[in-house]
């Protein structure tokens, strides 16, 4: 049988760090796109249309790295969880 050696708290320290990795990009986001809104009623040239789509397409990008970060978060918690469980079991 495989042996796996896992860090536990190496593991849950760098869920911590992607949870707030997903707010930190949730917050900036909201920050910005409020910002590019108010930006939309000054900036009307052919230049906005461009920059806009570039805007449009990273931010779709930067959502889906802060949902990527909070499932992988959640991923490993739930392994450190398990592996404290079994750490219990065997050292208890």
């Amino acid at each position: 049988m495989a042996s796996v050696k896992l860090d536990i708290e190496e593991m849950s320290r760098f869920a911590l760090r992607l949870d707030a990795t997903a707010k930190d990009c949730r917050d900036k986001n909201r920050q910005i796109h409020a910002e590019f809104m108010h930006l939309k009623e000054v900036w009307r040239d052919r230049k906005f249309s461009e920059f806009s789509k570039v805007f449009e397409e990273t931010a779709r990008e930067l959502n889906e790295f802060q949902r990527d970060c909070e499932i992988f978060a959640q991923y490993l918690r739930q392994h450190v969880a398990l592996a404290r469980k079994v750490q219990d079991t065997r050292f208890g």
